[in-house]
């Protein structure tokens, strides 16, 4: 269906068209995604301030990215423009997560437990159909709202499932790019129930592998002589 209007006023069609210029970019960047998750997905837990940082850097870039793209470039924009456009939005995102530091040991749980209750609700919406937005919306503030409660109850569980969950999403989301599937939907449904089945079946992998790995992890590692032998220890004395 198109609709057509003629007037000094007409409104503003927002669209993402950049892909038009950095298509043969997608590789790189469903690249970088993979590598991006595998670490989420397999040693979030210990790199998690790091992480944290990293996707408050795409966040803020993305955002301003296409906030710019949408309201400031004409449609015609030259490749050369876009570059620059995208080599600001990265300097503000790098900005963003620098400054995102100051307060991700306190938030950074929580708030990637929520997002990780966001991620596993587009899953839910999507093996129950919902078509209702407001449903959508009521799934998503429901499930990332208990992430993050628990998040500050079971504090080593949830950030181990969170990231490898979140982790397992983005890895996904990067071989989706590998593979060209954002440009060729013929299969999307096949594609779709690939998909979710991956998420999950990475998703417990990466959960069993950073329970093995960080199974020691809380204890008091600053007690120096906690190896030494008690006997040892006190006869220095």
């Amino acid at each position: 269906m198109a609709i057509d209007y003629s007037g000094p006023e007409a409104c503003k069609l927002y669209t993402f068209e950049a892909g038009k210029h950095l298509g043969k970019l997608l590789p790189f960047v469903g690249g970088f995604m993979l590598l991006l998750g595998l670490a989420m997905c397999f040693y979030g837990a210990k790199l998690l301030f790091q992480l944290f940082g990293t996707m408050i850097f795409m966040f803020v870039s993305a955002i301003v990215f296409m906030g710019i793209y949408n309201f400031f470039l004409p449609g015609d924009s030259s490749i050369y423009l876009v570059i620059v456009v995208a080599v600001i939005a990265a300097a503000l995102g790098v900005a963003a997560a620098m400054f995102s530091y100051k307060f991700s040991k306190q938030w950074a749980v929580p708030l990637l437990a929520a997002w990780g209750g966001i991620a596993l609700a587009s899953v839910v919406i999507k093996l129950l159909k919902v078509n209702n937005a407001t449903a959508g919306i009521a799934i998503a503030v429901a499930l990332s709202l208990a992430f993050g409660y628990f998040a500050t109850k079971l504090n080593k569980q949830v950030k181990i499932f969170a990231t490898a969950f979140v982790g397992a999403s983005i890895v996904m989301s990067g071989l989706s790019k590998l593979l060209g599937h954002d440009q060729h939907e013929n299969d999307a449904d096949m594609f779709e129930k690939l998909f979710i089945v991956g998420i999950f079946v990475v998703t417990i992998m990466g959960s069993i592998a950073q329970f093995i790995f960080f199974r020691d992890e809380g204890k008091d590692d600053d007690d120096f002589m906690a190896t030494e032998d008690e006997g040892r220890t006190c006869g220095c004395f």
